[in-house]
């Protein structure tokens, strides 16, 4: 379920061709200057089902991609992970998160050469979007892709989102893990975000630099995660 502040069906200016829309209610930065303030107040807007959204994108045959707006769309990150997965589902493009292929059982992980093989398999496909770390497995998802999303945070932006995260989810299991993982807050997982760019940054741009075949976008911070989103 979502609490959203409005849904406009025809949009032509959120992205390219048209397009469907979906403003969310609620927003905690409150940025100068922002051109939707009325969707700021958390709790007022309209509770909706994700299947409803997937109805009206549906129902739009010249629809060409949807746009999460705001508001602030990560403020309701489940439930709009959630529409993601059944927007892919429904448009033919996969979403596949790589916590679901390494997670299994009760905070137990398959094999290394288990997941290798899972990876192998999802990159066959013809079309996906791949979302996670896993730097080890960087260099073969980079010689299947077209399009690189490097979301370059500060370690205090990651440990401030990974805060809100499991607070929202504490006790359940996120819809992109695999298993029966219960959010909890881990000071292994904590240490490896604290050291996570000293350890793997410098690397990763060498691998995408190396990715000459594909185009790669760098956001540095969720407002501009936003701005992007807006413009796909």
């Amino acid at each position: 379920m979502l609490d959203l502040a409005g849904i406009v069906g025809d949009s032509i200016v959120d992205g390219p061709g048209i397009r469907t829309t979906v403003f969310c209610q609620g927003c905690p930065h409150r940025c100068e200057g922002c051109h939707n303030p009325e969707t700021w107040d958390f709790g007022c807007g309209t509770p909706t089902q994700e299947e409803q959204i997937l109805q009206i994108v549906q129902s739009n045959p010249l629809c060409r991609g949807v746009t999460f707006s705001g508001g602030e769309p990560f403020a309701q990150a489940e439930g709009f992970t959630r529409l993601a997965k059944l927007l892919g589902e429904k448009l033919n493009l996969p979403v596949v998160h790589l916590d679901n292929l390494w997670w299994t059982g009760e905070w137990e992980n398959v094999s290394r050469e288990e997941f290798d093989a899972r990876l192998e398999t999802v990159l066959e496909g013809e079309k996906w979007i791949i979302d996670g770390n896993f730097s080890r497995t960087m260099p073969l998802r980079l010689q299947h892709c077209d399009t690189i999303v490097y979301l370059d945070y500060t370690k205090w932006q990651c440990l401030w989102g990974m805060t809100q995260r499991v607070i929202a989810n504490y006790g359940k299991t996120r819809p992109d893990m695999g298993g029966n993982c219960p959010e909890r807050f881990d000071s292994e997982f904590i240490k490896f975000i604290w050291n996570f760019n000293k350890n793997n940054r410098n690397m990763n741009y060498t691998w995408i630099a190396q990715a000459k075949h594909a185009k790669a976008i760098v956001l540095k911070n969720r407002k501009e995660a936003r701005d992007f989103l807006e413009r796909i």
